[in-house]
């Protein structure tokens, strides 16, 4: 299953010029692979990831997720508009039409009655309404139709109101923590405890889960030089690849490893849930999971340091690459792994255009440039990657270095002039930056 198109009007901050009509499809007509939500804050990120997690949810478990859905509309408006269409696939999700027919997930936000009054103001209500989704609404959904979402935070302890669930899932916790922040992934790494648990037991097949799982984390995810080394009754323990050291619990390593380690954990749970059994294959090496479905993931880049984000996507796409993974992000290196159309630009709070997927110009630069390179391209937006203090010392070297070329300078200045150029010849890229000032200012004469 796959998202195809996200069309959203009315809702937050979506709405007239600013509504939404997006399509996922990939120049090359799939829909796997890494997409990339990106703008300012207030831009609506977590608004279209919510709002794809309600859509998929359907009206049962949308109300368990989300408490305020009759408040969703823009300012000012009586009524809204959400549809999502969706693409089955017969081969894994069982009751898919056999046509390629696009299924719809609709929901429509409106007055629950005609007021009775000038002033009245009847309250909202959030009605449902579908083509074909019958089986991914379902509250016993059958085989596939696997889909999971995850919220900022990825807490590995909640408040304790929504930390403990039991071990048999509703599809309604497959995405829980992107709309309940105190929500958390402590059940991901209590499955892996309890399938070693029946493995000691001696269950038929827990043995092939726990290895499948293992091998996925144990392959190029772990920084550090770290792998999984052993699983019991306390949680997950690591060690050193070389076997040096002792072991270490997970709970006790840096809040990027431990996130990330129960990130993958609960996809891999979520798409056990799903199809019943996890079939792991090996490519060259690599481990990886063939089943199909949508993951959300909503700043995917919390807690993790700069080289991690530049890797996390490719480690996804490599390890479950028939997934589409929608995730948004503020940083220009998660980016680097997005898919061709799958960089998508939302307005700032104040613009009043829709979201759109960037065109090739953009996308080369985004993804193929450096996260300087990004970060100030009109994806991002960012006016300048140095600091105020080294924009005002490369000012003050632009000018003095015109005095100097014009011979007008005493000693004093060219001393001046001298330091800063120490002091700011880190980068190529700062000698580029460097260079267009200096000719920018010979063009205006010195002004």
């Amino acid at each position: 299953m796959y998202v195809t198109r996200l069309r959203l009007d009315g809702v937050r901050g979506f709405r007239g010029a600013r509504a939404c009509d997006l399509d996922f499809t990939r120049p090359d007509g799939s829909y796997a692979g890494w997409t990339v939500l990106a703008g300012r804050n207030g831009s609506g990120k977590t608004t279209l990831l919510r709002a794809i997690g309600l859509a998929l949810a359907g009206p049962r478990r949308a109300s368990q997720l989300d408490e305020e859905i009759e408040d969703h509309l823009s300012y000012g408006l009586t009524n809204g508009q959400l549809e999502l269409t969706v693409l089955a696939d017969p081969a894994a999700d069982l009751g898919a039409p056999r046509s390629d027919a696009p299924l719809k997930a609709k929901i429509v936000w409106s007055p629950d009655r005609e007021p009775l009054t000038p002033d009245d103001k009847p309250p909202t209500r959030a009605h449902f309404g579908s083509i074909g989704v019958s089986h991914l609404w379902s509250p016993s959904p059958p085989s596939g139709w696997f889909h999971a979402a995850y919220g900022p935070f990825r807490r590995l302890a909640g408040t304790g109101l929504y930390e403990r669930h039991a071990q048999n899932l509703d599809r309604a916790e497959a995405m829980r923590t992107l709309f309940k922040e105190e929500s958390a992934l402590t059940e991901s790494v209590e499955w892996l405890i309890s399938v070693r648990m029946r493995q000691l037991e001696g269950e038929a097949g827990a043995e092939g889960l726990l290895d499948s799982v293992l091998a996925l984390l144990n392959h190029d995810l772990l920084p550090g030089d770290y792998c999984v080394e052993e699983v019991n009754s306390r949680g997950l323990w690591l060690r050193r690849v070389d076997g040096e050291g002792p072991l270490i619990a997970q709970r006790r390593m840096s809040d990027g490893l431990r996130t990330v380690t129960a990130l993958v954990l609960d996809v891999v749970r979520q798409m056990y849930a799903a199809y019943g059994a996890i079939d792991l294959h090996w490519k060259d090496g690599r481990p990886y999971l063939p089943h199909p479905g949508v993951v959300l993931i909503d700043e995917v880049d919390a807690h993790l340091h700069v080289s991690w984000q530049q890797s996390i996507g490719e480690w996804f796409k490599a390890h479950f690459p028939a997934v589409q993974f929608i995730v948004s992000t503020h940083s220009p290196y998660v980016c680097q792994a997005a898919d061709p159309g799958g960089l998508i630009r939302l307005p700032g709070p104040n613009e009043d255009v829709p979201p759109e997927v960037v065109d090739e110009k953009l996308f080369g630069r985004v993804v193929y440039g450096s996260g300087d390179d990004a970060a100030v391209s009109d994806f991002f937006g960012l006016l300048s990657p140095f600091s105020r203090r080294a924009e005002e010392m490369r000012e003050e070297l632009a000018d003095l270095e015109y005095e100097v070329a014009a011979g007008d300078a005493d000693e004093a200045t060219r001393q001046r002039f001298r330091e800063l150029r120490r002091t700011l010849a880190s980068s190529q890229a700062t000698y580029v930056e460097d260079a267009s000032l200096r000719a920018r200012r010979r063009e205006t004469g010195g002004s």
